[in-house]
């Protein structure tokens, strides 16, 4: 395995700005966005979770501001990537253990579920079925779900010893997914395999994993980020999916 890394001079944050390791903070997002040289305007004000807000996955572009999911303008992409599917659908994980499909056409979500026994940091479609999501906890569990039978998940991941902090689907395989842990790990995983979804796991942070990408080029190329203020890029062995 060959790494390139590059170290940051602060610690790298992905997604949210996080604090305590395992809730997001309101005061310290609003201290930063009050030092924004401009606030997002929401273009649209849905529902709210019943605790904050830790992670939303748009299928259009959106941010969050305390609890509140918001959609902001295109040029405001901050803590969004878009979805290959429905542009007025997205995904928010939360504290409050939920997972919740909004649609920005109606004022409440479309679906809420009970993913986890604890606090959902991350949530992600799958590229090739938009029926499909899996989700990370601080339970140090990964779960797949199918959005049209939402009552139990469709397998269950385990193998991170602390919070899954950052699950992504690949864009190259539709039943490959990556994960990033507390446990400083990165792991990719087949959650169609018969027998051990766990392909391979990679050690190469010393502080907490908490970003964690694919490359939409080149298949196998992967890329990570953590405490320790590395970034990571690798190629995923000749021949693994």
């Amino acid at each position: 395995m060959q790494h390139t890394v590059t170290r940051h001079s602060v610690m790298t944050y992905t997604q949210l700005i996080r604090c305590n390791m395992c809730c997001c903070c309101p005061a310290v997002l609003l201290s930063q966005l009050e030092h924004a040289a401009e606030r997002p305007v929401p273009q649209q004000q849905l529902g709210r979770h019943h605790q904050a807000v830790l992670y939303a996955k748009p299928r259009a572009h959106a941010d969050v501001y305390g609890a509140f999911v918001l959609c902001i303008p295109c040029s405001m992409d901050l803590l969004s990537c878009r979805s290959p599917h429905h542009g007025d659908v997205f995904l928010s994980a939360s504290g409050d253990t939920t997972v919740r499909l909004w649609d920005l056409r109606q004022p409440t979500p479309t679906l809420v579920v009970a993913a986890h026994a604890f606090e959902v940091l991350s949530a992600d479609w799958c590229k090739y079925n938009d029926c499909i999501m899996a989700t990370g906890s601080i339970d140090k569990t990964i779960k797949i779900w199918d959005v049209r039978q939402p009552q139990q998940p469709l397998t269950t991941l385990h193998g991170h010893s602390y919070a899954v902090r950052r699950v992504q689907f690949s864009p190259h395989a539709e039943s490959l997914l990556a994960s990033c842990a507390y446990d400083m790990s990165v792991k990719l995983w087949d959650y169609r395999a018969p027998e051990d979804a766990l392909l391979r796991s990679w050690d190469h942070h010393t502080e907490f994993a908490i970003g964690l990408d694919f490359s939409l080029l080149r298949e196998g190329l992967m890329a990570s980020a953590g405490w320790d203020e590395w970034t990571c890029v690798w190629q995923a062995p000749h021949g693994m999916p």
